[in-house]
């Protein structure tokens, strides 16, 4: 880690993780604070870095969510249509 680059990185307060700590996988939950060497979730637990084995942080993507949405129309419109060609052209 570099001098002056935040312990966590990019993550912020709202993030979603999973922490996967000595003891075992914890999450997801909601980062509500990150303290000096700490996450701090919104029910008050507290993961330090020495705790921390793995920390996933999941994101979401527009673009991705859009895509799979215009997919699944698109699929569900070419059905449509190939059930009524069946249908009318007997």
């Amino acid at each position: 880690m570099a001098p002056g680059q935040p312990v966590y990185g990019p993550l912020k307060p709202g993030d979603i993780v999973v922490v996967r700590t000595v003891e075992g996988e914890r999450g997801p939950f909601v980062v509500d604070r990150i303290d000096d060497d700490a996450i701090a979730a919104r029910d008050g637990t507290r993961f330090t870095r020495q705790d921390i084995v793995r920390l996933e942080r999941r994101a979401f993507s527009g673009l991705r969510t859009a895509v799979l949405i215009g997919g699944i129309a698109g699929g569900a419109v070419m059905l449509a249509v190939g059930a009524w060609i069946a249908r009318n052209s007997q």
